[in-house]
């Protein structure tokens, strides 16, 4: 089994403490995140032994590969896990092109030629390709327009990460990244969204005479997203050990793993991953700085303002078994977040 190695005594330490003068006053730059909490459990090595992949990952990269200037970053995005916010700052704050949902809800008139191109959004005056990765018909057309190929798009932010990776190919692989958040407080938060949420797709009037309780013993609710997605499971499909093992070797292999819990951190982690760190002075440059910090700040990523369901409880308990495969998938990602600190050093 062949390790990377960090350096004695060295932490994962994100370096945001840089003072910027602001008239006479000089002021620490605002997007801080703690460190002593996210690296605690640092282990100082990551496990690099290759794993048989399924085919659809054939294309994408190992986390440990040199990066190309020829990768395609992809984020892989759950809902209620950040992914929005997410989109927002490489939008708002680093300005780079990406291929989003927004892509197609910017209120503009798409051309019939050429088929893509850049549109900007009203809401964040973000870049984004007229593309929408979300269905299955957006992800044909970034295959039959050679997004990946012709370098359309910095990063694509879609939820079909199985469809993304055979979009990818030797010349250009994947780089994926994913913020992972506790399967169970994910799930809280959906189903109260969807309860809510009458503009989205995923509303569901069904959900509205349904209390969390009744909903965690329905069929309404998606046991195991995330290791069913990344092994492309339907939902009738039953969940195996070796199915969980599967989806952890991806995990490791290919993802390069955020924490909702540890937003700050994360992000930081994701832009030092593909340069943009060092390439859009997010450290030094006191506006695209304060510019994650306000967007942080904005979306809040704290509990929600439905009722709590406590850790232990009869319906939090539910969830657990429900969710089992997801729930030791997640609890493997905060390994790996910890590990993979190693791969920055």
């Amino acid at each position: 089994m062949n390790k990377l190695i960090a350096p004695a005594g060295l932490l994962m330490v994100v370096a945001m403490f840089a003072l910027v003068n602001n008239g006479n006053q000089a002021r620490q730059l605002s997007f801080q995140p703690d460190s002593e909490i996210h690296h605690r459990k640092l282990q100082g090595t990551y496990d690099t032994s290759v794993s048989a992949m399924p085919a659809a990952y054939a294309n994408v990269a190992n986390v440990w590969d040199t990066i190309s200037a020829t990768d395609q970053p992809v984020f892989w995005y759950l809902s209620k896990c950040g992914g929005a916010t997410f989109s927002t700052i490489v939008a708002k704050c680093l300005g780079v092109v990406q291929c989003s949902s927004k892509g197609d809800s910017s209120g503009k008139e798409i051309p019939a030629a050429p088929s893509v191109q850049v549109v900007t959004h009203d809401d964040d005056q973000g870049k984004y390709l007229n593309i929408n990765p979300v269905n299955a018909a957006g992800m044909s057309m970034i295959g039959s327009e050679n997004v990946v190929a012709n370098r359309l798009a910095d990063i694509i932010i879609t939820p079909r990460v199985h469809d993304a990776g055979g979009i990818m190919s030797s010349t250009n692989a994947g780089r994926f990244m994913v913020m992972l958040r506790h399967p169970v407080k994910r799930e809280v938060d959906m189903f109260y969204y969807r309860q809510a949420a009458t503009w989205d797709p995923n509303f569901d009037a069904q959900l509205a005479t349904m209390s969390i309780n009744d909903y965690v013993d329905s069929e309404k609710m998606l046991d195991n997203f995330m290791t069913r997605s990344l092994l492309n499971l339907d939902q009738s499909a039953i969940i195996k050990a070796e199915d969980v093992a599967a989806a952890k070797a991806i995990l490791r292999q290919k993802f390069i793993v955020g924490i909702f819990e540890w937003y700050d951190a994360s992000i930081s982690r994701f832009e030092k991953y593909l340069g943009w760190w060092d390439q859009y002075s997010v450290e030094s440059d006191a506006v695209v700085n304060q510019c994650h910090y306000d967007e942080v700040k904005l979306h809040n990523h704290d509990a929600g303002s439905h009722p709590d369901v406590p850790a232990g409880g009869t319906t939090w308990n539910k969830f657990i078994i429900r969710s089992w495969a997801d729930v030791e998938l997640y609890a493997y990602a905060k390994h790996l977040y910890s590990s993979q600190s190693s791969l920055f050093m």
